[in-house]
C-alpha cells in the first residue's frame, strides 16, 4: 500500500480505526517529551556558537537537503565558517558512536555516514559535514578542528538535546491536507502545534489556504511560500544533464 494514499484518506476505514490507538499513544509520548524539555526536566546542551536547525514536522522529503546546502552557501557569502551536523539517516551501522567527518576516511562510504550527508559534502567540499549520534560532540569537534563559528543541524527540529538559536521548518507538499495526522495514522512526526517552536517556516506555494491550521504568532514567526523546481539529473558517476535536454 502506498503510504501517501493511505494518509490522504484513501484507505479502508477499519485500518484507520486500527491505527488510531498507536497514533494516540505516539502523540502522548511526543507531547510528554516536549513538555519535559520545556519544563526543564530534560537537559539541553549549548555550543559556544550560533546553531541553526533545518527540519520538518512530517516524514518524507520536504527539501531539507537543498535548503541546508543553500543556507551554508548563504552563510559563507557573509564570511562565516559553517559546519553541518547530521545524525546520518540511512547509516548502515547505527551502533557506531564515533563522529565521522564526511568525505574523509570512513566518511567516504555512504553506508557509514548516510547518503544525504555524503551528498551535502560533495556539494559543499569546503564545509565540514560531521555525522554522529551526539551533535553536541560533533559540534565541539568542528569548533576545535576548523574554528567553526556557526552550526547547521540537518534534520534537527526534533533533536531537542542541543540548543538552537534559530529553527527553520519546511512543510512539504505531501502533507495530507486538510487533516494531517500523527504517525502511523498520518505522516506527522509531531502534533501540528509543534510548529510554534519554529521562527521561519517555508510553506508549499498553492497551499496558502491551509495556513489557518498552524497556531503561529505573526509577531514571532515568518512564513514564506516556496516552490521546488528540479533543474538537472545527476548520474552516479558525477555527470549531470539539464532537464530541458531530456524533454521529448
Amino acid at each position: 500500500m502506498n503510504p501517501y494514499r493511505f494518509w490522504k484518506d484513501q484507505s479502508p476505514f477499519f485500518l484507520k480505526i486500527l491505527l488510531s490507538l498507536p497514533a494516540f499513544a505516539y502523540g502522548m509520548i511526543i507531547t510528554l517529551r516536549n513538555l519535559c524539555y520545556e519544563w526543564g526536566f530534560f537537559s539541553v546542551k549549548k555550543l559556544p556558537c550560533p546553531v541553526i536547525s533545518v527540519g520538518n514536522i512530517s516524514v518524507g522529503g520536504t527539501g531539507k537537503t537543498p535548503a541546508t546546502i543553500m543556507l551554508a552557501r548563504f552563510l559563507q557569502e557573509f564570511g562565516l565558517r559553517p559546519a553541518i551536523l547530521s545524525r546520518g539517516y540511512g547509516r548502515g551501522n547505527k551502533s557506531d558512536r564515533s563522529v565521522l567527518v564526511v568525505g574523509k576516511g570512513k566518511g567516504e562510504d555512504y553506508l557509514s555516514v548516510g547518503d544525504e550527508p555524503l551528498l551535502i559534502s560533495r556539494r559543499l567540499p569546503d564545509v565540514p559535514v560531521l555525522v554522529g549520534p551526539s551533535r553536541f560532540l560533533s559540534g565541539k569537534m568542528a569548533i576545535e578542528q576548523w574554528g567553526i563559528d556557526v552550526m547547521i543541524l540537518d534534520d534537527g527540529f526534533q533533536h531537542r538535546k542541543l540548543h538552537r538559536d534559530l529553527d527553520i521548518v519546511l512543510i512539504g507538499h505531501e502533507l495530507p491536507w486538510p487533516r494531517p495526522k500523527l504517525l502511523p495514522l498520518g505522516n506527522l512526526r509531531e502534533p501540528i502545534e509543534a510548529i510554534k517552536r519554529a521562527q521561519i517556516i517555508f510553506f508549499p506555494s498553492g497551499h496558502e489556504e491551509n495556513l489557518s491550521l498552524f497556531p503561529f504568532d505573526p509577531c514571532k514567526q515568518f512564513f514564506f511560500p516556496v516552490r521546488l523546481k528540479p533543474l538537472e539529473v545527476k548520474s552516479g558517476t558525477g555527470g549531470s544533464q539539464p532537464l530541458h535536454e531530456l524533454s521529448g
